[in-house]
Parts: C-alpha cells; sequence; structure tokens
C-alpha cells in the first residue's frame, strides 16, 4: 500500500441540497475548522487541501449523474464546481497531484 496516496470515494447518491454537498465535502475530505460551509469556502479549501498529509490524492465523486434527473440546478452547480477543481490541479504546477474524477 502507497502510503504517499489518499483515494476518497464520496457518495452523491442521497445528495439533496447544496448544503447537504458541503456538508459532504466537510465530513469526507476534513476540511480546516476554518470552513465556512459557503461556496467560497468551499472553492478555498479545494484549491489547497494542504491538511491531506498525502503528496497525491484521487477525489471519485460517484453517482454525480444520477442527480442530474433529480434536481438539475443542484447537478450543474456541483459538475461546474468540480470541472473547475479539476482544471485547477490539471493546469497548475503544485507540490500536490490531485485527480478529481465524477
Amino acid at each position: 500500500m502507497n502510503t504517499n496516496k489518499k483515494i476518497i470515494d464520496i457518495n452523491l447518491l442521497k445528495l439533496k441540497t447544496k448544503q447537504n454537498f458541503l456538508n459532504i465535502l466537510n465530513q469526507e475530505l476534513n476540511f480546516p475548522s476554518y470552513f465556512g460551509s459557503n461556496l467560497d469556502a468551499l472553492d478555498e479549501c479545494m484549491r489547497d487541501l494542504s491538511w491531506i498529509q498525502e503528496k497525491e490524492i484521487i477525489l471519485n465523486f460517484n453517482n454525480i449523474n444520477k442527480l442530474k434527473d433529480r434536481n438539475s440546478e443542484l447537478y450543474h452547480l456541483i459538475h461546474d464546481a468540480l470541472s473547475f477543481y479539476k482544471q485547477y490541479w490539471e493546469e497548475n504546477n503544485h507540490e500536490k497531484i490531485v485527480t478529481i474524477n465524477f
């Protein structure tokens, strides 16, 4: 087992609200205590991840497509945010290697 890699599976199957999404990420990614449970705070934390010790982080967001039929607006908000963070980690030179799958 590679201790320098962390894989986190995040199940979005039962997701119902934006606040629910923020709470799930806070719990799964163990955001720092300053996380303000809003989209600005999410943006700050998702482009940092320095509190996670491993150099390589793989975030697997599961069942996001099932949200599309139930709540299109929430689906697009989350999809756009995850696309932004994926691009951020792919295009910039960082100490950490972060892969976001959804």
